[in-house]
């Protein structure tokens, strides 16, 4: 794990610096609705420790952030009314 990037715009929004709409939170992990979505439902899932590459990213922190993911997929998909 490096130190945060000034301009990490996810350290910021894990810090607070601007609203978000949060789905799920826990020590590792925020997910949030996308405020430019691409798609209805469009949700970031993001580990709160700041991470250079993806390469960096343990592999048990990005298990969780998967299974966080996928726990959150259906749901998200019924109350946006996304298509499977």
């Amino acid at each position: 794990m490096t130190k945060p990037s000034p301009h990490c715009i996810f350290c910021d929004l894990i810090r607070g610096a601007a609203e978000v709409s949060i789905c799920y939170e826990d020590a590792t992990a925020l997910a949030f609705m996308d405020i430019q979505p691409v798609n209805p439902g469009h949700v970031l899932v993001v580990p709160k420790a700041h991470y250079e590459t993806l390469v960096d990213v343990p592999h048990d922190v990005a298990m969780h952030l998967f299974d966080v993911s996928m726990r959150l997929a259906p749901v998200i998909r019924r109350m946006a009314g996304a298509r499977a």
